[in-house]
């Protein structure tokens, strides 16, 4: 009767013990989940705040740039089936410092160079800023590729990219940094 007695206590106390290593195993989880999230916050507080002073510091370089920023407006005149390839064309061409200061003005043309109707108080500037970071991120441009597993997705360049679109690429985004534009999930960490 005692070793029935005995393995019985034995496993008892195993199953005693995997259940007070299960339990602190669920607390641990809970606690490492807890600081997550409040390094998530405290790292969201700190993006705002680094947001704020790039614009603030952007601002004050644009009341120095004064008369060259309003002088004129750079004007773009892009296909939208071309977005990717004409913005990369328009950037193509050397720029001087000033001309990144300057308000830009769209006008989206047809296959035959027509404008299409349409005056940029901005939101065209918008549409083409969000629709070129949308579509230069995609497989297709052979630019970048999204790191797998990565919430938020996050791009980096291919490592058989262009590297002269790649340049250009980053022209772009310092426009659109400058401008005040979404350049959309991904890109923005």
């Amino acid at each position: 009767p005692q070793p029935q007695h005995y393995e019985t206590s034995l496993s008892d106390a195993i199953l005693a013990e995997e259940q007070r290593a299960r339990i602190r195993a669920e607390s641990r989880l809970r606690q490492l989940e807890q600081e997550r999230d409040e390094q998530s916050v405290a790292l969201q507080c700190l993006d705002v705040s680094r947001m704020l002073a790039y614009r603030q510091y952007v601002a004050m370089l644009l009341e120095r740039a004064g008369k060259v920023a309003n002088k004129e407006s750079w004007k773009l005149r892009l296909r939208r089936q071309q977005l990717v390839h004409d913005m990369i064309n328009s950037f193509s061409k050397p720029l001087t410092a000033p001309q990144f200061w300057r308000r830009t003005n769209v006008t989206f043309v047809d296959e035959w160079g027509n404008s299409e109707p349409g005056i940029d108080e901005g939101g065209l500037t918008a549409i083409v800023h969000a629709s070129f970071w949308r579509t230069v991120l995609q497989t297709e441009a052979n630019l970048f590729e999204c790191c797998e597993g990565e919430r938020p997705a996050l791009y980096l360049p291919r490592a058989d990219a262009d590297v002269e679109k790649l340049e250009l690429v980053g022209r772009i985004l310092l426009k659109s940094m400058l401008d005040g534009h979404p350049i959309g999930a991904g890109m923005s960490s």
